[in-house]
């Protein structure tokens, strides 16, 4: 993606002055002479939003993004992230949908990268990303759709 911008908007919660200002409901605050309301995440609304190609108009990602798009941004946040706040595992699918080349090449070392610190769970088809992971597992279906079989593949140290 390599026309892409990502935008973050940050916005407060405003609601209208409650009805008596001295007693506001619970998740209500007044910050200067606003109204704002809180909840677990905070003051703020976080959006994230993809211009996916030059030219485009930044849309939300939910709105916005095909899957692969979805997780190729996901991954650039989390690489981003990684050393601040540790999450345990991370799970890629469509990570690389639409890729190939040096894009997934690309793609690969920046999982790599997040698992230097985390556990990382990647389904794909390309060789390119494959190439960069410890340990493989291969999932089958026979031939009449019926039974499905996890077959682990051989254990390796990256760069082996």
């Amino acid at each position: 993606m390599p026309h892409a911008q990502v935008t973050i908007r940050v916005a407060p919660r405003a609601v209208e002055a409650p009805a008596d200002p001295e007693h506001p409901p619970a998740d209500v605050l007044r910050v200067g002479e606003r109204w704002v309301r809180f909840g677990r995440s905070g003051l703020d609304e976080v959006e994230f939003l993809l211009a996916a190609n030059s030219g485009s108009e930044p849309r939300p990602l939910h709105k916005g993004a095909s899957g692969g798009e979805l997780s190729r941004v996901m991954l650039a946040v989390e690489v981003c992230l990684a050393g601040t706040s540790p999450v345990p595992t991370f799970v890629f699918d469509e990570v690389d949908s639409g890729v190939g080349g040096a894009a997934a090449v690309e793609i690969g070392r920046r999982l790599a990268t997040l698992a230097d610190d985390a556990q990382v769970l990647v389904v794909t088809h390309l060789p390119q990303v494959a190439a960069f992971a410890d340990r493989h597992v291969l999932v089958e279906k026979s031939s009449d759709g019926t039974i499905t079989r996890l077959r682990p593949g051989h254990p390796r140290r990256r760069g082996s």
